[in-house]
């Protein structure tokens, strides 16, 4: 079976996506067989010879495919997200016929060990694509009426292209950017639209934030309070133990490649970074969102929750961090003034 690695970026993210390209080529090296794809949203060609000279590091060879003009024609509702999301849903189309599976990986993630298993991987019959359960978007299946309460984080994908492209997936996909307001545009769209064929990774293959340091108990009241569909002690300190793929998503604490970061795993980061192409670069600076209300709401959650956080006082920082939760809802309702039932 032919297999492949899928990443996507714009320019911006090329410092990203190069230091996650590292970490898997280190820790990967006996898995010759595996092509890589990169789908570029613009990345400047000073970016793009860095990339190669990455690949040539390990003697490697990388498949840059310029996607811009596809991207342009993704019909959608406006978004602060940058259209780079919506990359993964080309997969099929770009990739050629023989090859069957893809793992599909977002630029913010540090492979930290030998991933060919997944590439062994036994689908069940009716499956097209794994992934772990995104367990701290608490309301998501409630939001989208996902009948089996299974919500996966879109990070990272185990495709099977074959059943992906009988299935004219791709179309369904694209057709479902413009219907709504996603509120996570990519992610959402894909577990609606695939509900029912989408199974159940380790998350060992997708540890993020909260993962790495929180113990079970506080993780899980995090997660899905009122679903059964949540992941052993076992299996979630297996992957607390020995994560296979680290994830940076949301922006708690700052992520690796910015200033003062507070991420487990930034000095991890900082080592591929400072034997990378991009050494001579500068981490960035902290970025919020476009919205003010939304900034200010961010970094006032942030020094709330760091005092918590710093002191591994997890009891105190999981409370906090489910009323800070709530708190945008319940100011919009305020604002409208409708009453609390509380």
């Amino acid at each position: 079976m032919k297999c492949a690695v899928v990443y996507a970026a714009n320019n911006q993210y090329s410092k990203v996506l190069g230091i996650s390209l590292m970490s898997f080529f280190d820790n990967n090296k006996d898995m010759r067989d595996v092509e890589v794809y990169i789908f570029s949203n613009g990345i400047y060609d000073e970016n793009l010879k860095r990339l190669n000279a990455l690949a040539g590091m390990y003697d490697r060879t990388i498949h840059i495919i310029d996607i811009r003009e596809k991207l342009s024609n993704v019909n959608k509702r406006e978004t602060s997200w940058d259209v780079s999301i919506y990359s993964r849903f080309f997969i099929p189309e770009i990739l050629p016929e023989d090859i069957e599976r893809v793992l599909y990986l977002d630029c913010d993630i540090l492979v930290l060990e030998e991933i060919s298993e997944l590439f062994s991987f036994e689908f069940e019959k009716d499956k097209t694509v794994y992934g772990v359960l995104d367990r701290y978007n608490v309301t998501a299946a409630a939001r989208l009426d996902l009948k089996d309460g299974i919500y996966i984080n879109s990070g990272v994908l185990l495709i099977d292209i074959k059943a992906w492209r009988e299935n004219q997936t791709s179309e369904e996909l694209l057709a479902q950017c413009d219907k709504r307001v996603w509120q996570f545009p990519d992610q959402d769209i894909i577990n609606y639209q695939l509900r029912g064929k989408i199974g159940i990774l380790h998350p060992k293959y997708n540890v993020n934030k909260f993962t790495s340091v929180l113990p079970y108990e506080y993780a899980q009241k995090l997660s899905y309070q009122d679903i059964d569909k949540y992941y052993s002690r076992e299996m979630y300190e297996q992957a607390q133990k020995k994560p296979y793929i680290v994830h940076f998503s949301g922006s708690m604490f700052n992520r690796p490649w910015q200033k003062n970061s507070r991420q487990p795993y930034h000095e991890v980061w900082d080592e591929y970074f400072r034997k990378s192409p991009w050494e001579d670069m500068e981490y960035d600076k902290r970025r919020y969102t476009k919205k003010v209300s939304s900034t200010i709401y961010m970094w006032i959650t942030e020094k709330i929750l760091w005092q918590y956080w710093k002191k591994n006082n997890y009891s105190g920082f999981v409370d906090k961090y489910i009323k800070l939760q709530k708190f945008p809802v319940k100011l919009k309702s305020f604002l409208k003034g409708e009453k609390s039932n509380e």
